[in-house]
This record gives structure tokens, sequence and C-alpha cells, in this order.
């Protein structure tokens, strides 16, 4: 599924914290789930689920539960839990994500104008596929 694409057609992105919250009938303007919490196990059947609908997943690595911060976590929501891409505030992720061919969305918090340089100086060098 193409991301930008979807987001052209639904450019609602929902943020589950709770993945207990999680109900499809209540998406149909989302394009795009962001997944803010819950754990690893939680995982399969909600992309099963939401890829049966058309929408894509992505998983905040920084705040799900049970995954390694590293490569071969990267590599298992890839590979086992078929995730479409991860959001996080770490570069060396960015890249693992880009080697299993996910897409990367790099999460930076801007506090003040040295923070967005920051940001945009660790952006430019991680080349993640979104902001």
């Amino acid at each position: 599924m193409d991301f930008l694409g979807i987001l052209k057609h639904k450019p609602v992105i929902a943020a589950l914290r709770n993945v207990e919250d999680f109900r499809m009938e209540r998406l149909s303007n989302v394009g795009v789930l962001f997944v803010l919490g819950g754990t690893i196990f939680d995982l399969p059947s909600l992309v099963e689920q939401a890829e049966s609908f058309e929408k894509l997943v992505f998983v905040d690595i920084d705040l799900i539960k049970g995954v390694g911060k590293d490569a071969s976590g990267i590599r298992y929501l890839a590979r086992e839990s078929h995730v479409h891409g991860i959001i996080t505030t770490k570069s060396n992720l960015i890249k693992s994500a880009q080697k299993e061919n996910l897409i990367s969305i790099q999460r930076i918090f801007v506090l003040d104008s040295e923070s967005l340089t920051g940001g945009l100086n660790v952006v430019d060098k991680s080349k993640p596929d979104a902001i």
C-alpha cells in the first residue's frame, strides 16, 4: 500500500495508545494507524484487521512493550508482525527500518529554535521517510 496515496485519500491518522480501544468501525475516515502502546502480542491481529480495511499500521518502537529497540527488534516487526512502518526518535532504528523495507517516521521534539535546529540536523543524517 502506498503511504502518501493513502494519506491523500484519507488524511486522518489515528493514534492508538490502548490497543483495547481499537474499533475498526470508528476508523472509517482513517487510512493510517499509529500504535503508541500495547505489546508485540497485540500486533498480529491488529495488523490483520487493519489490512483487511486497507489501513497502514505504524508502531512506535520506543513505546511498544516486548520488542528490542535494536535492529533485531525492527527485523521482528517487519518479518513477523508485518507492520508497515515504525515511528522512533532513534536514528539508528530509522536505518534498520529502511533495510527491512519499512516506512520510517522520525519523531523529534521541538521545544525551541535550538531543538528544532538539532532535530533537523538529525533528520538530515538519518533520512527518514517522514517526520
